[in-house]
């Protein structure tokens, strides 16, 4: 996941074919997995990266509440 984050972050590659490359066989699969994973969707953590925003950065399971 944090491949795709940071190929999310590097390009503008749509986020079917990033499913794809990384052996994903529908997108809705990969925004599922990757919300799980960082608690926003694909383009959410795109958009807000490209503002500058750093929070999303690491997988939610690196903090403790």
């Amino acid at each position: 996941m944090t491949e795709i984050a940071q190929k999310l972050k590097e390009s503008n590659e749509p986020i079917l074919y990033l499913a794809e490359r990384y052996g994903f066989e529908l997108q809705q699969t990969l925004t599922r997995t990757f919300k799980n994973y960082f608690d926003v969707p694909p383009h959410k953590y795109r958009m807000t990266n490209m503002q500058g925003e750093s929070r999303f950065l690491h997988p939610l399971n690196h903090y403790n509440s």
